[in-house]
This record gives C-alpha cells, structure tokens and sequence, in this order.
C-alpha cells in the first residue's frame, strides 16, 4: 500500500509522517480528487460521500475498539461520536486527529497519550479520568467545552499551545508525579496556552511545579479560578494576559485553615480586570 497518501504525504498532517498507521494490509483503498485513502485517513468529507450509514457506524465502533485496545496511528479522520467509559488503556496515539463529533474518555485510566496537534471540533470531555506515565496536548485545539473535571494527571503533562475556544474545566483535578524530576524539570507545562473563554482550575491541586509562562486568558468577560486550589510547588504565571477577573483565594487546609502558594512568579504578567489573592499566603 505504498502509494497511499496518508503514507507519502505526511505535510496533510504537518510535519509529522503517519508512522504507527496499522491499516498497511487494508483491501479496500477510497480513492478521492485529493488521492488514495485507507478508512481510517479518508478525509471526513470524503467519508460523509462515499460511506453509508451502516459503513458509518461500523467505522465509528471500529475506531472505540481500536482505542480501547491501544491505537497509534496519526492523522486519524474521525466521524460520528466517540464515547468511552471504564476502560484502562496502554499507549494510545491519536495525534493531528480530528474529531468532528463528541469525544470522550471518562472514568478510565490511561499511561502514555498522545493528542498533540488534535482538533476536538465538539464536546472534548476526559473527566475522572487518570492519566499516568505522560500525556501530550501540545497544540491541540478544543473548540468547544474542554472537560477535565476530577481528571488526576499523574504523568508529564504537556497543555503547551493548546487552544480552548470554549469553557476549559480542571475542577477538582490533581497534578501530581510518579517518576523522579531532573532538577529544572517541570512536570505540568501550559506554556502559551490560550484560553478565550472561562479557565477553571477550582480546587484543583497540584503538588508539582507547575508553568503557565506566556499564557493568555483572553475572555474580559469570563472569570479564571484557582479558587481553593492547592499549589504546593513553584507556579509560574510569567509574561501572561489576563483579561478577565481572577481569583485566587484561600481554602481550607487541616493545622492553619489556609493554603500555600510557593514560589509564585508573576513577573510580566499584565491583569485588566479584578484580581484576588484573599487571604492567600505567599511562600
């Protein structure tokens, strides 16, 4: 199947080729004006064309099965919903995908993902779902309601460039670590991510360092929280864009009823709107 586009022309999917495709023994190739196709990298248009409803929904349970046992292929062209629960899964690749429907992976665990480049068109929800090992969403992009809610991130967690266009919930999730850290590393980066609408991070904890540097949380509207939340390391809000209100106040801590941030950079960083550290205890 050599001359399948999804394998020669790897720029369809930025600069990374489709290295870990698993349809190299496919007997059945779309072809279409943009070139040769297997199912799984048959652009959604094409998909909308030339599959039937039945071949639709076949398709649909053939990617959730593909996923639950693991999958690795880049440049996924996903159609119709995807909606997982209870499931542990084991080095899962599905960069530069897009999703044109609702995804979901929820009250699961999985070690070692990879959603970098992804376009989440509808519903992203990944809530009370335990991520271990590592975890990449460099440069995804949520255009709608991003879900992490009671997420527990126990992994290098990379939210580098990400972009949410809509509401972006971490409520109630934790970031913590499970390998030793080189000195300098930092385990959870949002580096330059954007948030355009509410950012919501209410009673999270975080008991590594933790990097926000360069972030822009655009909405003049909407509020960003770290109400209650827990900062036991370094947090680096550096050279970021508030434009909204933002609150970070105090929670309930067993000894002094307080919590700590320590080691909080906010160097640069430009607020145009409300800010609050109410009864917040800088160390």
């Amino acid at each position: 199947m050599k001359d399948l586009c999804c394998y020669k022309t790897p720029s369809l999917y930025g600069e990374i080729p489709c290295l870990f495709c698993q349809n190299d023994k496919v007997d059945k190739i779309y072809k279409t004006s943009q070139g040769d196709f297997c199912l799984y990298h048959l652009p959604i248009k094409e998909k909308k064309k030339l599959l039937d409803e039945d071949e639709i929904h076949d398709f649909q349970n053939k990617l959730k099965d593909a996923i639950k046992n693991g999958f690795q292929c880049y440049g996924v062209q996903a159609i119709g919903e995807i909606n997982i629960r209870d499931v542990e899964i084991d080095e899962i690749c599905l960069a530069h995908a897009i999703f044109e429907a609702q995804f979901s992976i929820s009250h699961s665990k999985i070690r070692n993902a990879d959603f970098s480049y992804a376009i989440f068109k509808e519903h992203a929800n990944f809530g009370n779902t335990r991520f271990e090992g590592f975890v990449n969403f460099h440069n995804t992009r949520f255009n709608k309601f991003a879900r992490f809610k009671y997420a527990t991130f126990f992994a290098i967690t990379d939210f580098s460039d990400v972009i949410f266009d809509d509401y972006a919930n971490f409520k109630n999730s934790t970031f913590g670590e499970t390998i030793p850290l080189m000195k300098g590393e930092t385990v959870s980066i949002f580096k330059n991510a954007l948030f355009k609408e509410r950012a919501d991070f209410k009673d999270c904890k975080f008991t590594v360092d933790i990097d926000f540097e360069g972030c822009t949380f655009e909405n003049r509207k909407n509020y960003t929280s770290f109400e209650s939340a827990e900062f036991n390391k370094t947090i680096n809000f550096s050279n970021c864009f508030f434009g909204g209100p933002f609150y970070c106040n105090c929670a309930a801590n067993v000894g002094d009823n307080l919590k700590y941030i320590f080691n909080v950079n906010f160097y640069g960083s430009t607020f145009n709107n409300y800010v609050s550290f109410n009864n917040r205890i800088f160390r």
